[in-house]
């Protein structure tokens, strides 16, 4: 949500890799509601880690949190 409070949001959806990470987002969402409505088990959680958009080498500094906040 930041990245589209601060107008960055189409720099990070015109990248494959991170294309792939909403494409996890979603893969993991949607495991949820098949537990939630097709299991009768109530303490299966499905997760996923997302730190954000971090300043690393790998974003070329430009990420807008620091290692530590992501």
């Amino acid at each position: 949500f930041r990245l589209a409070k601060t107008g960055k949001h189409g720099e990070i959806l015109a990248n494959p890799y991170s294309m792939s990470k909403v494409g996890i987002n979603a893969l993991t969402k949607a495991q949820q509601n098949i537990f939630e409505y097709n299991d009768s088990r109530k303490d299966i959680i499905v997760s996923a880690v997302h730190p954000g958009y971090v300043n690393t080498d790998m974003t070329n500094h430009q990420g807008i949190l620091s290692p530590e906040e992501g």
